[in-house]
Formats: C-alpha cells, structure tokens, sequence
C-alpha cells in the first residue's frame, strides 16, 4: 500500500479541462519547499450538497454579499471550536458548545478526517494543470482539512492526524470565487494574470488569498507540532531558531493586501470581513512565533523578551475583537475559540511579568510594553473571559482563567510589600491546558517556585 494518504471528496477525479497539455506554471505552486501534498481521486463524497440543503444555506445575492461570505469561509470564526461554526464551504455545522477539547467535538473531527482520508494513489502536481471550479474546490477544502487537524492539536495536545509529509496538492490558486464560475477562456486569463508564485496581482484579498496564507503558516506549524508533542529534546536550538527565521520571512513574503496594519480600526466603513482576515492571518503567525519561542525556553535558550512582546501583541490584538465586538457580529460565535487559542495562553505570560518583573519602565523591544498597559490589557481580558460565560464554549476554563488573573491583578495592586505569592485561596484553581506549550499558567503549581 502506498505510504501516502488520499483525501477525497468527490467522485470525479479531474475537471473535463484538465487533461489539456497547455502548462500553467502558476498553478504548481507546491504548499512548501519539500512539496508535500493532498490527492483528491475517487474517494467517498463528503455531501457537501447535502449538507447545504440541511441547513438551508443560500448564495447571497449582492457582490458586496457574496465577497462577505467567501471571505468568512476561508476565515471561519472557528475550524471546529465553538459549537456553531462554519463548514468547510459555509455550511454551518452545528456541534454542541461543550468546548474544544470535550471528547464530541474530537470525535466529530476524527470521524470527519477519517471520511476525508483514503489510502492509495498520490499524485504530484501535474505541468499540464487547468484550473476550473471543480479542482480548485477540491484544493481548498484540502487546505480547510489541513488547518483544522494542527487546530485540533493546539487544543487537545494529541499527535496531529495529517502530516505535511503526506501532502502534495498545491496550494489553491489565488482566484477570486467569481472567476471560477466564467468561461473557460476567463478562468486562463485569470490564470494568466497570477504571478510567479501562484499570487493574484490586483492587490485582491479574496478567499483563496487568505487559505492559501492560513495554509503556509499550519505548514510551518506542522513542523513544530511534530517537535512539540515528539521528543523536543532531540530539536536543537539552531534548528528552532532556523523555524523561526523561516516564519518570519514567509509571513515577510505574503501580499500586502493581507497585512493588517494598526489603526485600520479608526475608520468607520471599514469592511470588517477584511479586517477580520487580516487579523486572523496576524494572530496565527504570533501563535506561532509564540510556540517557537516557549520550545527554546525549554532548550535552555536566554531568552531576551521575545516571548514577552508576543505574547503583549497576541493578547492585544485578540482583545480587538472584544474591543469591537459590535462590529465583529458576523464572528461573534466563534469568540470563545478566539480568547482561548490565541489570548488566554499569552496571558499567563503577562501575569507571570507582573510576579516577577523582568524590566522596569519600557520595554526595550517595544515601548508600548509598561507595568501599566499589562494591567489594562489583562483587565480587558477578564472582561472578555466573563463575557463567555461559564455556560459557554471552553466556559469552565474561560471562568476559571479570569479568576487567576484578576487574583493576580490583585495582589500586584494591593497587596502589602511582604505579602508573598500565592494567596491562600489560589489552592482550589486548576487550569487544565492540554496542549503543555500553552499551559503558560504552570506557577499556578505549589512544586513550581517563581
């Protein structure tokens, strides 16, 4: 049996133009340097359909609509968290709100990648590939599967269940939806007008343009699961600096258009399906940079507040969405997944400076990073952990998060110079983080001295 795995979704294996000899050259864009990939040919249907019909879904029918919902399917509010989030192709599916790590929401997920998995034929990206609706679907929803899986794994700590040493699809092409649906001879124009790396030219972010930037970074996050959950002892400090660079000059290398950008939030009529991409794609490379950065601190590596102004970046613009959250209507179901992926864990490192303070006045890295704004955003991020709910997604740890740190606000507010850490009534708190690299609460433990 062929070592590769095989993700299908539809029955027909290529689209009636693609057995043409004309080569596209952008469209072999592997998803990475080693390219890995993906095959989808004659596999069992996912229903997508079906699964349209169920829930009623409809196409909008304004452009501006349109656009809104393409945005918000390449960037659902959560892949598979909240309770009441979008599908792979925007149909909703509806999963019981008992938080990202309860047992239904990962059985769920195994059960969804065990339908789209299909051992056998892998097939590396052909020269003479023509894009057209079909393969481009299939490409993307590729992409979606891949995204979820390292999700999953971020919440629940397990092995991820793709590798992107089985993956060879490429990436999907940076179309706009509309340009799949028209002719044959529109779509190769289409094609035409991409540049080199795969990338659309009219400064566009449309769906794809956001897939295939959330697709590059679960790539590279990949790699560093696969060290995180492994034997991370056996990673050198070289080897993770060199993730690092990587990240960095691959999130360098993204258009323009995704690049969020402070201050977008001062103009009223801006188009919050955009901002809310960019975000998005903001807070996934921090997240990474955040797991590099905690894995060299387990190396032993001096550590010269990085992992501080990260971690103050990620809980401030994760706070964005709570700051707005009037604006962010179209997301708001997918906030409990938001606070605790990117907000919560970062905040345990905040707490943690104001224990035990590594610098005095401004930070040296960033000059926005004082005593003072490390309690205002922590103030914020009660405000949005309460705003969950014990109710809610991830309610519990949401709920007994926000207990941590207002008890720590507290004592660095007013308690008494001789009073030590922890207060007495911090005995009973548990935070359970399953994923350990996110379990930036561990000084909660008596065995762990500050």
């Amino acid at each position: 049996m062929n070592a590769r795995t095989t993700i299908g979704l539809m029955r027909s294996n290529e689209c009636p133009r693609e057995a043409s000899s004309k080569p596209t050259p952008s469209s072999a864009t592997p998803m990475n340097k080693t390219s890995s990939s993906f095959d989808f040919h004659a596999a069992p249907s996912l229903t997508v359909a079906d699964d349209t019909q169920a829930t009623g879904a409809t196409e909008p029918s304004s452009p501006s609509a349109r656009r809104s919902t393409h945005i918000h399917n390449a960037c659902p509010s959560r892949d598979m968290s909240s309770g009441s989030g979008s599908g792979f192709l925007g149909a909703p599916h509806r999963l019981p709100a008992r938080g990202d790590c309860h047992a239904a929401q990962q059985q769920h997920v195994a059960a969804l990648l065990r339908q789209c998995q299909r051992p056998g034929r892998a097939e590396s990206p052909s020269p003479t590939y023509e894009p057209c609706l079909s393969s481009e679907t299939r490409r993307r929803v590729a992409a979606h599967v891949f995204i979820m899986d390292k999700v999953v794994v971020l919440f629940t700590g397990r092995p991820p269940q793709i590798s992107r040493r089985h993956v060879s699809t490429p990436l999907p092409l940076d179309l706009d939806d509309q340009e799949l649906f028209g002719s044959e001879a529109a779509i190769a124009e289409s094609v035409r007008s991409l540049d080199e790396n795969g990338w659309n030219s009219k400064d566009g972010l449309y769906a794809a343009t956001c897939l295939r930037c959330r697709l590059l970074i679960a790539l590279l996050r990949d790699e560093l699961i696969e060290i995180a959950v492994g034997n991370w002892k056996e990673a050198s400090t070289e080897a993770l600096l060199q993730l690092k660079h990587r990240e960095t000059e691959m999130v360098a290398s993204f258009p323009d258009s995704v690049v969020y950008r402070d201050g977008e939030f001062d103009d009223p009529l801006a188009d919050m399906e955009l901002l809310y991409a960019r975000l998005l794609i903001k807070l996934e490379h921090l997240q990474n940079l955040f797991v590099v950065e905690r894995l060299l601190s387990r190396r032993g590596h001096r550590d010269r507040g990085e992992l501080l102004t990260t971690s103050f970046e990620l809980v401030s613009r994760t706070l964005l969405f709570w700051t707005n959250k009037d604006r962010f209507s179209m997301v708001r179901a997918g906030f409990a997944w938001l606070v605790m992926a990117y907000a919560t864990p970062s905040g345990g490192i905040l707490c943690m400076q104001l224990l035990k303070p590594s610098f005095s006045g401004r930070h040296a890295r960033n000059p926005k990073i004082t005593r003072s704004s490390i309690i205002q955003q922590l103030s914020l991020l009660i405000g949005f952990l309460d705003w969950i709910g014990p109710n809610g997604p991830n309610g519990e740890l949401c709920a007994n998060c926000s207990s941590v740190i207002q008890l720590v606000l507290d004592h660095t507010l007013n308690a008494p110079e001789d009073e030590r850490w922890p207060p007495v009534r911090l005995d009973t708190t548990q935070l359970d983080f399953n994923f350990e690299l996110f379990d930036t609460f561990d000084w909660l433990r008596p065995d762990t001295p500050l």
